[in-house]
């Protein structure tokens, strides 16, 4: 992803940073899909498509072990 968006390298979440990123996260019982800045996720992703993207191909995975998220 960090080549295709130009970046020359892998894209790493960096919480310093004062771009938005888009996370998958549990919270309050419900899995949701979030715009996150300043803030720790697991499963962060520098696009909203490749967000969504990942929680459809993998949303039983993610069902089954959202209490790790």
């Amino acid at each position: 992803a960090g080549e295709k968006m130009g970046l020359g390298d892998s894209w790493k979440y960096d919480m310093a940073k004062d771009d938005f990123s888009y996370a998958i996260s549990y919270q309050y019982g419900c899995i949701e899909k979030n715009e996150i800045r300043h803030k720790n996720a697991i499963l962060a992703f520098p696009t909203k498509e490749m967000r969504d993207t990942f929680y459809k191909n993998f949303k039983d995975l993610i069902e089954q072990c959202k209490d790790l998220l």
